[in-house]
């Protein structure tokens, strides 16, 4: 294999970042026998935001992840990775309001007597209210969720949790955003899970993932899974090079020549490469490019988001800054869904609305 720091390197890809993304993306290459080279930032472990944090003697998630999905491809997938070492699980949810604790996902029974039949019918009415006269063309999460639940409901459990879990006001977070994070939910949904049997709920490509009771998990934490890839990564001999950031990406021409990296000890490398993957965050991703991409006058458009199950994540461009010089385009791969960042030789324009 050539080496990805010399300019012989031929047909190699390099991967910035060794999270969920990055390592599936990296896995799945070298599984058709691809060389790839996977930089990560963070010194000690991978995983990114799917983690797992060892403090004394415990393991913790950064965050919580199931491991659940509708495709029998990707279950093989996880069950290859972790074999016996990923479980079935039951769910165990609950949202504590006014001191009293609710099921999530809901049970009719238990939700009526800690709402009481008063707010039960209030939050009928408001969901019956955002039926008739809903927001139109939705921009915020706050339209969104209010459109699907009614805005009490929104008020009780989704404004408070949301801006507490995120920090930012509902009313700024993307209604496209909460269609990914909740897709396919609203009340009806969840009174139908709530008060039918399983049998009776339209099968398993009826299921919306958010209410699933029952997932599977790695025995030592979702980190479990990430850790197992990069040591597949490492066998096959491409070991993730922890502790190295990507402090720049160059290019010319409308095409990505290499990515600057610097290590733990400050000294700085080209890695070079025929193809690159970002799972960084585009505002990184658009911070670190060499020369910088020219800013112009906003123009609307999509934003640009990268995703990956079982852990679902976001990262979005800048509002009204255009990019210009390289290609981006995001490809799905085989991997939970997960949709990448790929940087490739065909010049291109895009602008983050």
């Amino acid at each position: 294999m050539a080496d990805a720091t010399s300019p012989g390197s031929q047909n190699h890809v390099v991967v910035m970042g060794a999270g969920p993304a990055g390592l599936s993306a990296a896995y799945e290459l070298t599984r058709h026998g691809t060389p790839v080279t996977v930089v990560e930032k963070d010194p000690r472990q991978v995983g990114g935001i799917a983690r797992t944090l060892e403090f004394m003697g415990c393991r913790f998630d950064v965050g919580p992840h199931r491991f659940f999905s509708k495709s029998p491809e990707i279950e093989a997938l996880w069950s290859e990775v972790l074999g016996k070492e990923i479980r079935p699980v039951s769910r165990l949810t609950r949202i504590m309001y006014r001191g009293k604790f609710f099921d999530y996902p809901i049970r009719a029974s238990n939700a009526f007597l800690n709402l009481g039949p008063v707010e039960t019918a209030r939050c009928l009415i408001s969901y019956a209210q955002a039926r008739t006269h809903p927001v139109v063309d939705p921009q915020s999460f706050e339209d969104w969720v209010s459109n699907q639940f009614g805005r009490r409901l929104f008020e009780i459990f989704f404004k408070t949790y949301t801006e507490k879990v995120w920090g930012i006001p509902t009313s700024e977070l993307s209604a496209d955003w909460a269609g990914q994070r909740i897709r396919g939910l609203n009340l009806v949904e969840v009174i139908r899970n709530a008060v039918l049997p399983p049998s009776w709920r339209g099968g398993e490509h009826a299921i919306v993932k958010t209410l699933v009771d029952a997932f599977r998990y790695p025995r030592l934490g979702a980190g479990q899974m990430w850790e197992s890839v990069a040591a597949r990564l490492k066998a096959s001999g491409h070991p993730v090079r922890l502790g190295e950031e990507v402090v720049a990406v160059r290019h010319a021409g409308g095409r990505v020549l290499s990515v600057v990296v610097r290590d733990g000890a400050g000294a700085t490398l080209d890695v070079l490469g025929t193809e690159f993957i970002s799972t960084m965050p585009i505002r990184e991703l658009i911070a670190n490019s060499r020369p910088r991409p020219r800013s112009s006058a906003p123009r609307p458009t999509r934003s640009v988001t990268a995703t990956s199950s079982p852990s679902t994540w976001s990262s979005t461009a800048p509002r009204s800054f255009r990019i210009s010089g390289f290609t981006c385009t995001i490809r799905a791969s085989r991997w939970g869904g997960s949709r990448i960042s790929r940087i490739s030789a065909r010049r291109w324009s895009m602008t983050a609305g």
